[in-house]
Parts: structure tokens; C-alpha cells; sequence
């Protein structure tokens, strides 16, 4: 069973969170049990002196002040006498009287050598401070002994990670509901995207989807609908294509059956020129075959184009010498001046077909007069082909804007369409128009 885009974005963004909020948990535990331990601590401290002052003072009811100091276990302990040891005068809590071994809890803080210490009071843990009058607590007369229990400590950190569970959990909901609605809102356009392409995929490229979404998304939908009008266009095309080489094709075998089977059936007393003009439209099926292939070839990018420095001029004069002698027959007079070396990077022998077929479809229409020019900048050439003849017919023209190739009139369009396939291989621009005084108008540009 495949699994949803949504699903995977809301799996991965929900565990994202999830990781980085008990990273954020361990994190913020370790620095609150730091600061409250500092804070009871210190707290712990202000309460000590407070009981130290307290017992120097006697003026006042210390049993009252003691008690008063609610947040600490107060124990105050006096010397008897020169010799005597420190014993309990005062405790805040009875439980401790008894079990507070003061000798041993000042030399503990000694070696210490912390102000608050833990220490183990009757299986159970507390932070303490001690107070003396002198600065040697083991000469001390008096000791204000300060307790804090650390099941204190305990209960406010629980209570603070108890809220604090509470909080991520509320927050992992959270970014569960809203990943689940940015999710369905990536994932909407393209299951409609996914839906389209279905269409597509049985041919019915009428169907358009734009997504508004302002991202990437909608650059997608944008593409494939492009996409999509370009396949339509390429099918229309190919259709008319087929139409067309089927009534050519169909044109020179009806030719050559007519005469092969007035041939056979001796209708022509010579069969020299019957045979000639099966020759003749057997070589021109060859030619309209060959060009189809090839036309296939630069379609499909099999062809293999071997790009090198060439003198664009120098082919130009090629191609004009390939079909001189049919303008001539033809009482066609080429103008062309040609200019200095322009050296290009391309497919010599292809370019040189290319003009081929551009100078034969002009031989074809023009009446008495081919033009070429070349104009030059600093990145580009641009190379102008053009004829006295009756140009294209508006029919051809709008088939020409949409990116088809054609010629002027009963014709293929597979020299044109080879014409078009060749040039922008070479990363150049073939635009066809007819002139303003009439004829029509080739224009190349290949950059250099």
C-alpha cells in the first residue's frame, strides 16, 4: 500500500517536533534544577544570617523570628561553659533534637569547604549552612545550624516538569493539526496535478489545472499545462504531417502503377519513358523517405551533430552551387554578395542542408529572383533568404506562429520542418514571414 505525501510530511514534521521538543525538555530540566538548586541555596543563606542576627540580638522573642523563617530548619546550639561542648538550645523542628550529631556535621562542612553542602540527616537528604562566631567552627561558642530538606527541591522541580509535559504535549498537538493542514494544502495540487496527467495519459490534453498556491507548485502546474498544449499542437502536427506525406507518397505510386500496368498490358509501344518516370518517381518516394527519417532523427535527438569552427559564408556558397544549375533551367537569378570569413561553431554538413533546402523550396515558387544577405553583430549572425514569389498563404502563416514549418503551398513541409529541427539544434532561431513587396522571407540567426 503506498503511503501519502501527507502522511510521510506529517510522520517526519510530528517526529521533528518530537525530538526537539525532549531536547528542549532534558535541556531546560538540567538548567532549572541548576537554578533552583541556587536559588534554595541561596535562599537557605539569606535565612541563616537572618537567624544568626536574631540570636545575637536579646532584645527579642527569638522563638517567634524562628519560626517566622518557614522556608528552613533552624538549629541554634551554645557552648556550656569554657570547656563544654556545643549543645541544642533551640530547634525549629522537634524531629531533628535528637538526631543532629553537631560535632560531626561541623567537621563535615569543614572539609567541605562549601558554604551549602549536602548532607544525610537520619536517611534523609538536606541542604545546610552553618554559622559560628568565630571564624574556626571547631572553637566556635555558638553554631546557627540551617536546613533545608531537598524533597523540597524535589517537589518543585516535579510540579515544573509536570507543567512542562503538559506544555510539549500541547505543543505536539498542535503541530500535528497544523501539519496536517499545510500538508493537505501541498498535497491537494498535486494529487489534481496527479488526476491531470491521467488525462493526459489517455490522450485528452483539453484538461488544464493551474494551482494557486504561489510556489513551485504553481510553476509546476504552469509547466505541464504548457506541456500539455505543446503535445496537442505536436499531435495536430504530426496528424497533418501524416496527411500530407500520404498524399504525397500516394501521388508517385499512382504514377507508377498507371504505367506499370500499361506496361504490362502493352499499351505503350516504346516503354523507354514509361520506365523513366517510374525511375524518376521511384527516386522521389527514396528522397521523401530519406527526409522523413530524418526528420525523425532530429526529433527525437538521435542524430548525432558534430559542431566545429565553420566559415558561414563558404557554406552559403555550397548550398547556391548545389541547386545553380536548377535556377538556371529555371531562368532564376540568385543575388548574393558575399562578405569576409564569419566563423561559427557548428554542424557544417548539417547547416549546408539546411540552406539546401531553404534555396530549393525558393527555387520551387519564386518567379525570377533569390536574395540572400548576411548581417553580423558582435554574438550573432543573422543569415536573409528571400523570394519574388507569391509567399505564404495566411493558412500557413498562423500554422508557422504556433511552431510548425511548412511549405509555401502543396507541399510536405518536411524540407522546412528539417530546416527548423537543424537550427535550433545549433541553439539558433528560424523564422519564416513573407516580404512587404511580396515573396516569401527566411530568416536564420546562429550565434557565434
Amino acid at each position: 500500500m503506498k503511503s501519502s505525501i501527507a502522511r510521510k510530511l506529517t510522520v517526519t514534521n510530528v517526529l521533528i517536533v518530537i525530538v526537539a521538543l525532549l531536547v528542549f525538555f532534558s535541556i531546560v530540566i538540567v538548567i532549572f534544577n541548576n537554578y533552583t538548586f541556587n536559588e534554595f541555596s541561596r535562599q537557605l543563606l539569606i535565612e541563616n544570617q537572618i537567624a544568626n542576627r536574631v540570636h545575637r540580638n536579646d532584645k527579642i522573642d527569638k522563638p517567634a523570628v524562628y519560626k517566622v523563617l518557614s522556608d528552613s530548619v533552624n538549629l541554634v546550639y551554645t557552648k556550656q561553659g569554657e570547656q563544654g561542648a556545643l549543645e541544642l538550645d533551640y530547634s525549629s523542628d522537634n524531629r531533628l533534637s535528637n538526631v543532629v550529631d553537631i560535632e560531626e556535621l561541623i567537621g563535615e562542612y569543614v572539609r567541605a569547604g562549601k558554604k551549602v553542602l549536602q548532607v544525610t540527616i537520619d536517611g534523609k537528604t538536606y541542604l545546610c549552612t552553618i554559622t559560628t562566631n568565630r571564624e574556626e567552627l571547631q572553637k566556635a561558642d555558638s553554631a546557627i545550624v540551617s536546613l533545608i530538606s531537598t524533597q523540597s527541591v524535589g517537589m518543585v522541580t516535579r510540579s515544573f516538569i509536570i507543567a512542562l509535559i503538559i506544555t510539549i504535549a500541547g505543543l505536539t498537538l498542535v503541530s500535528i493539526l497544523i501539519t496536517l493542514l499545510v500538508s493537505r494544502r501541498i498535497t491537494k495540487p498535486i494529487t489534481k496535478l496527479t488526476q491531470i496527467a491521467k488525462q493526459y495519459e489517455q490522450r485528452n490534453f483539453d484538461a488544464e489545472y493551474i494551482a494557486d498556491t504561489n510556489d513551485e507548485i504553481q510553476d509546476l502546474s504552469v509547466a505541464v499545462s504548457h506541456m500539455a498544449r505543446s503535445i496537442k499542437a505536436h499531435e495536430g502536427e504530426k496528424d497533418r504531417l501524416f496527411r500530407q506525406i500520404s498524399h504525397e507518397i500516394k501521388t508517385p505510386l499512382t504514377a507508377i502503377y498507371g504505367y506499370a500496368e500499361g506496361i504490362k498490358s502493352n499499351v505503350f509501344s516504346e516503354t523507354d519513358k514509361p520506365l523513366d518516370i517510374i525511375m524518376s518517381e521511384s527516386l522521389r518516394i527514396k528522397k521523401l523517405t530519406e527526409n522523413i527519417v530524418l526528420l525523425s532523427k532530429l526529433n527525437s535527438n538521435i542524430e548525432v551533430f558534430q559542431f566545429e569552427q565553420c566559415d558561414l559564408p563558404k557554406i552559403i556558397e555550397r548550398a547556391i552551387e548545389t541547386i545553380e544549375s536548377i535556377a538556371i533551367l529555371n531562368d532564376i537569378d540568385i543575388d548574393y554578395q558575399p562578405k569576409a570569413p564569419s566563423a561559427i561553431r557548428a554542424d557544417e554538413d548539417k547547416l549546408f542542408r539546411a540552406f539546401v533546402n531553404i534555396l530549393s523550396n525558393c527555387t520551387k515558387y519564386t518567379k525570377t529572383l533569390i536574395k540572400i544577405a548576411i548581417d553580423e553583430t558582435n554574438d550573432a549572425v543573422e543569415v536573409n533568404i528571400s523570394d519574388d514569389g507569391d509567399g505564404f498563404d495566411q493558412e500557413a502563416l498562423d500554422n508557422l506562429l504556433s511552431g510548425t514549418a511548412q511549405e509555401k503551398s502543396n507541399g510536405s513541409g518536411i524540407g522546412l520542418s528539417i530546416v527548423n529541427a537543424i537550427i535550433e539544434a545549433h541553439g539558433g532561431k528560424f523564422i519564416v514571414g513573407n516580404n512587404e513587396h511580396g515573396g516569401a522571407l527566411f530568416t536564420i540567426v546562429l550565434k557565434k
